[in-house]
């Protein structure tokens, strides 16, 4: 079976159990250094169905990695100081 037919399966298995599925939400890894896949990232960031980061790893010299996270999608907004 696979990933699509059983999210499939189960959510029709929680509308058969009268509940609502609301959303499926992928969590783990995709390299996103291709194009195609990092193009639908943006994509799906810009209708609001893509919220998270992008962790770019880089070698910086012989024997140190490094990071940075990049985030993708929803922006928070900034909190108000509440009037005095």
């Amino acid at each position: 079976m696979t990933p699509e037919e059983e999210v499939l399966k189960v959510k029709q298995m929680l509308e058969g159990a009268g509940f609502k599925p609301l959303e499926a939400i992928f969590k783990g890894v995709i390299a996103v250094s291709t194009g195609t896949i990092l193009k639908e990232i943006s994509d799906l960031a810009e209708k609001g169905d893509a919220i998270g980061s992008i962790l770019i790893i880089y070698q910086a010299g012989e024997k140190e990695i490094r990071s940075i996270e990049i985030p993708v999608g929803r922006k928070e907004q900034p909190t108000q100081a509440a009037p005095q």
